[in-house]
């Protein structure tokens, strides 16, 4: 009987990383799939079915399927940073490459192609004309649409910024394979993404790939990143032909028509294969391993450029792979005369026996019977039956486990429905391990007490519960013993099956706790500075001291006053011993003085004479507390001290001890004098002293001497420190000062050029002016001036009622007003018929306030009184008919009359609207250097732009009666013709939009 299993292996259009010398001499459409047949049948067969493109002969058309739907298939023929790729030399931002020269003739949209260009941004485009150029970056619209380039693919668009420097970033191209099966391969590897906040996602890999004979376009997404912040994070997969009418887009890949997309490690694959004109499909093939022919295939058309090959009653050898190589045959797209082909393989293994898995657990400990086998078949068909060392079979669900198995060699035997029997499958029981564990301990804290405890730690192995002894004979759950004196134990532990075992633990105890202790006595009577010094030994460290046994320390020293104290210890076990001990102290120490007063120029003529008392004897000195002498006399000046005595070891008693003073110092207080300010007087002070101080110092000629020289600017009380040796006495004299006076100039004039003017200065009785310059009279206070331009007078007084002359000078000005010149904006203005706008009037003299305007035509309340009367630089005039073309005269004058005139011309066009040159030469010699737009009666514009003759922008602005200079980036353009754009607002809010181009001239 020949058993025949009917099976279908499906390939897809997925791929693979194809080895060179296959794919180098062919083209591989699929990934390799490789399958295992299980059972024991003579014989097992099955039809074999594989998807193939079905190629045609135009490229007016195209289908497009993924090629990567199978997870770990994706097509790499060359990786894309491969060594062996040509740079394209593309390191600036938006730019495509020179022309490329593919090597072999390439069909797109109806359309053959020997070269192409690259694009930074992840495209590329058959347009030539294009090379070295702006490649654009904005993404705009979904396929097909004119806002791209012509003939383009895109795999996929996005703006890519090459300028941001990767280290291992590549742009790069090569021809992969030999004709006529070669590939043209763009790589970009690892290039950031456009924008400051974007360029650190430098992941973006990806590939386009170009089949020769075929016009096949394939798209490899390795990774690729989204920059939400720029263009919205969009990107396209897609084509588009040469009129930029036809294209399409992967599905879920547009622009617009999808969400932005994309992942590291997508690893996702398109390809677009020719749908028009005739079919190139010729024949299909299988082979084996060796090359040899098996049988020719059957195709059926699924559809969408797919083509399904059939290889009926396939029948591999049992035990072993069986290889199969499907090789489909098509007519080369631009000549009939040559063949090409695409080989893509699959593996079949069936096995011989039937298999299965083993797994086996241990046994919880050694002697314990519990191990268990579990097996897993891995081929046949259940039901199943497991026979464990030769007993019989017994049937179970696959996973199948044996348990309550004993350590040791094993073996099972699997049958499965169909008759197939395994052969004996080892299947070893490890013992568990031995029973084992570990105890913890508490050491006696005291010697001779009994509070050790031992806690053991259940075992690893066996199974609880788990009982404890320390004899072996008696058994408790609990796995703690506690109120254990100090000695050796054998704890012993058992498990739940009688695995059982024991460890010695040893519980220590410390030494006995004992402490003495030393005595230092009491310094000085009184102190608390005695000094006990205990020892302590044996217990356990660290140790604790007390005299009172309520507050306790580490320290072992204590400093005590005189006293019998009970010293105790205790240790870290709270263990406690005692020692009595007695500090003792000195008698108390007292002094006293004799004292002499001190005169005033003596020197130290004073005496304290000490006697001391008690202590510990040697006593020393001291009247500062921290000189001391052997001597018990003091020669000192006048004053209380502090006389302190000390004894041999440095305790002390103080007590007070007046010295007083005999003064013999004389001194004739002074009399007042006054003087006007700036001036001076010397004083005089009449005493017997040796040494003075005056104060304040400001004005004295000198402050130590009995008779400065006094100076000051106001009114001053000075005071003299007279002293001598110790004595001090002080005296108060009073400097009266004379303010001097301070002149007034009087206001300042405003007169026009050949008037005169009276000046008025106060202050003072006696005056003079400087300069004298157009002065009737320069010494008195009220000359007459006739200056010809503006002048500044300055007045000083000689004297006044007190006799005292100014110490400052004052000014006056007289402003002279030349004729004035009157500056109008506009000078020559256009306006349209109803247009309003302001007129400026700008006097040469800032002294100017008022303005009369004329004709009055067109002029809102000329000349009338109120907020809005032509009293003003500024009125707004509305403008009339064409033709009416009017001069305004404005007349301009000062608070003094004086006066100016000036014009304003307003001529009238036709309106709104914005009159653009149609040319223009910047030379810079100050006529017609920039493209300047005319407005007439426009309030902004919203855009006025210039592109160059590639729709590069060359200036752009908003403001108006702004122009271009000719420059762009600060460089000089060259003569020829450019495109402009203006769109601009009324005063009434109406748009005015305007386009054109503009010649420069050089």
């Amino acid at each position: 009987m020949r058993l025949k299993l009917m099976k279908v292996f499906a390939l897809t259009g997925f791929f693979f990383f194809l080895e060179e010398t296959v794919s180098a001499q062919s083209f591989s459409f699929n990934c390799t799939r490789d399958t295992v047949i299980s059972g024991c049948a003579a014989s097992v067969c099955f039809d074999l079915k594989g998807i193939i493109p079905d190629l045609h002969g135009s490229t007016n058309t195209y289908t497009l399927n993924p090629t990567s739907t199978v997870a770990g298939c994706f097509p790499v023929y060359v990786q894309p940073n491969d060594a062996a790729g040509t740079s394209a030399s593309l390191t600036i931002d938006d730019r495509y490459s020179a022309a490329i020269s593919m090597g072999f003739p390439f069909p797109f949209y109806g359309t053959v192609y020997n070269s192409l260009v690259a694009s930074t941004n992840g495209y590329l485009s058959f347009d030539l004309s294009n090379a070295s150029g702006y490649a654009t970056w904005s993404i705009n619209s979904d396929l097909p649409s004119p806002v791209y380039d012509r003939a383009m693919i895109m795999g996929p668009f996005h703006d890519l910024d090459p300028g941001v420097f990767q280290p291992t970033q590549r742009i790069q191209y090569q021809v992969y394979g030999v004709a006529p099966h070669r590939r043209w391969v763009l790589s970009f590897y690892k290039v950031p993404l456009y924008s400051g906040p974007c360029n650190g996602l430098n992941e973006n890999t990806h590939q386009i790939i170009l089949y020769e004979s075929t016009g096949i376009i394939e798209v490899a997404l390795f990774s690729k990143q989204i920059c939400p912040s720029w263009n919205v994070g969009r990107a396209i997969v897609g084509i588009q032909d040469w009129s930029m009418t036809q294209g399409m887009m992967a599905p879920g890949r547009a622009a617009f028509a999808n969400a932005p997309w994309g992942t590291v490690n997508m690893n996702e694959s398109w390809r677009f294969v020719p749908s028009g004109g005739a079919s190139l499909f010729k024949r299909v093939e299988l082979y084996d391993n060796a090359g040899t022919l098996i049988m020719p295939g059957s195709i059926s058309n699924l559809g969408n450029g797919q083509l399904q090959a059939t290889f009926p009653n396939l029948c591999p050898a049992s035990g072993g792979t069986s290889t199969y190589i499907i090789k489909s045959v098509y007519q080369k797209i631009d000549d009939p005369t040559v063949e090409i082909f695409g080989t893509d393989t699959v593996r079949v293994t069936r096995d011989a026996v039937q298999q299965a898995n083993i797994t086996t657990g241990a046994t919880s400990c050694s002697g314990a019977n519990n191990g268990n086998i579990t097996v897993t078949p891995t081929n046949g068909t259940g039901p199943y039956t497991y026979s464990l060392d030769g007993a019989p079979a017994v049937a179970g669900a696959a996973p199948y486990t044996f348990t309550n198995v004993p350590a040791g060699a094993h073996t099972v035997v699997v049958s499965d429905a169909s008759g197939c029997v395994s052969a004996p499958l080892p299947a070893p029981v490890n013992a568990g391990p031995p029973l084992a564990t570990t105890a913890n301990h508490s050491d006696v804290l005291c010697n001779g007490g009994s509070s050790g405890s031992i806690t053991v730690v259940q075992p690893a192995a066996g199974n609880a519960p788990y009982v404890y002894s320390l004899d072996g004979v008696n058994w408790q759950a609990g796995n703690v013993f506690n109120g254990l004196p100090a000695g050796t134990y054998t704890v012993w532990f058992r498990e739940r099956d009688g695995c059982q075992g024991s460890i010695p633990v040893l519980v220590s105890e410390p030494a006995l706790l004992t402490t003495t202790a030393a005595m230092v006595p009491v310094v000085c009577n009184g102190q608390g500075n005695g000094i006990i010094t205990a020892t302590g030994s044996g217990g356990m460290a660290p140790y604790q001291y007390s005299i009172d046994g309520l507050f306790w320390q580490s320290s072992n020293i204590f400093n005590v006053p005189a006293g019998t104290y009970t010293v105790r210890i205790r240790d870290a076990n709270n263990c406690n011993n005692s020692y009595d001990i007695t500090v003792t102290e000195p008698s108390a120490l007292t002094a006293n003085s004799a004292n002499s007063n001190a005169s005033c120029d003596g020197g130290l003529d004073g005496v304290i004479l000490v006697t001391a008392n008690g202590g510990n004897s040697n006593y020393t000195y001291s009247i500062d507390g921290t000189n001391f002498q052997a001597a018990n006399q003091f020669n000192v000046a006048p004053g209380n001290y502090t006389v302190t005595v000390k004894d041999n070891l440095g305790c002390t008693t103080s007590f007070p001890a007046v010295v007083g003073l005999t003064d013999n110092m004389t001194m004739t207080p002074q009399t007042d004098p006054t003087i006007c300010e700036s001036k001076s007087v010397q004083l005089q002070l009449i005493s017997n002293a040796t040494q003075y101080r005056w104060s304040p110092a400001t004005a004295l000629s000198d402050t130590t001497i009995y008779n400065p020289v006094a100076n000051p600017v106001t009114t001053t009380q000075y005071i003299v420190r007279a002293t001598l040796g110790r004595c001090v006495h002080e005296d108060t004299v009073i400097v009266n000062v004379n303010a001097a006076p301070i002149p007034d100039a009087g206001p300042d004039g405003f007169i026009c050029y050949g008037q005169s003017y009276h000046l008025q200065a106060t202050g003072g009785t006696n005056y003079t002016w400087t300069p004298s310059t157009y002065l009737d009279n320069a010494n008195v206070g009220n000359p007459v001036s006739t200056p010809a331009k503006d002048v500044v007078y300055t007045v000083s007084i000689l004297s006044d009622a007190n006799g005292c002359a100014s110490l400052v000078t004052d000014d006056m000005r007289i402003d002279v007003t030349p004729p004035i010149k009157v500056k109008t904006y506009p000078y020559d203005t256009i306006g349209y018929p109803g247009d309003k706008f302001q007129l400026l009037a700008v006097p040469s003299d800032s002294d100017v306030i008022n303005y009369t305007w004329t004709p009055v035509t067109g002029l809102s309340n000329p000349n009338v009184a109120g907020a809005s009367n032509l009293n003003i630089p500024n009125p707004v005039v509305t403008v009339g008919a064409i033709g009416q073309d009017v001069q305004y005269q404005v007349l301009a004058s000062t608070i003094a009359g004086c006066i100016g005139e000036g014009y304003i011309t307003v001529r009238i066009y036709k309106g709104p609207d914005i009159y653009v040159p149609t040319g223009f030469s910047p030379n810079n010699d100050g006529k017609n250097d920039r493209f300047t737009p005319f407005p007439v009666g426009m309030k902004s514009y919203n855009y006025f732009r210039v592109f160059n003759r590639w729709g590069q922008l060359v200036f752009s602005t908003r403001q108006l009666n702004e122009g271009w200079d000719g420059r762009f980036g600060g460089v000089e353009q060259g003569s020829g013709v450019y495109v402009w754009m203006i769109e601009g607002l009324t005063k009434d809010d109406r748009l005015v939009t305007k386009k054109g181009t503009v010649m420069l001239i050089r």
